[in-house]
């Protein structure tokens, strides 16, 4: 309750307040992992969504627990807990952001070493006013390309660091989850 903004006693332990805090786009993905899990008898589960926060906006969060049951098979608890794993989130997002702008830069890269060989093909071909008026289009794409190149460097970097953290996260999380077990 307090990831979510709530003191103890101001929202019930009932299944309808839960589900009335789950972000809308997931209650259907959450309904069925606890209908998957509910007649599995003594098992772990562990799922991944969004709830909504009292002052507004949303918290991602990961559930894991475990439902026991009598020798009847009949649900008597549900043991368990919520982390607010909505910094991991964050920095998933971001890594497939800087993913993304790697891309983009490594396309382009391809692209000037292309223009470049074709520079050089046509530049056998070309009068000397022609080739002194192409030579100083291409310092000026290099230009650009030394900036692009700057850029996918430090995309590199921020990938590195970026996938080193969300390791460091995954690592909390599987100690987290044997603490539990």
């Amino acid at each position: 309750k307090a990831i979510l903004g709530y003191e103890y006693d101001e929202v019930e332990n009932t299944r309808e307040t839960f589900e009335r805090l789950v972000y809308p786009d997931d209650l259907a993905r959450v309904r069925a992992s606890q209908d998957r899990f509910l007649p599995a008898g003594n098992h772990p589960f562990s799922i991944e969504f969004r709830m909504m926060h009292k002052h507004g906006g949303v918290r991602w969060i990961r559930s894991t627990g475990i439902q026991i049951r009598d020798t009847t098979g009949r649900l008597t608890r549900t043991l368990g807990f919520h982390t607010d794993i909505s910094a991991r989130k964050e920095t998933e997002q971001e890594i497939r952001g800087a993913l993304k702008n790697l891309e983009i830069a490594q396309t382009y890269h391809r692209l000037q070493q292309k223009e470049y060989a074709r520079f050089q093909r046509l530049e056998r071909s070309l009068s000397a006013t022609e080739i002194d008026q192409a030579k100083r289009n291409l310092l000026n794409s290099e230009s650009q390309l030394t900036t692009r190149q700057n850029t996918y460097d430090m995309l590199l970097a921020r990938k590195s660091r970026l996938q080193a953290t969300l390791q460091l996260i995954e690592n909390q999380l599987e100690k987290a989850e044997l603490n539990l077990a």
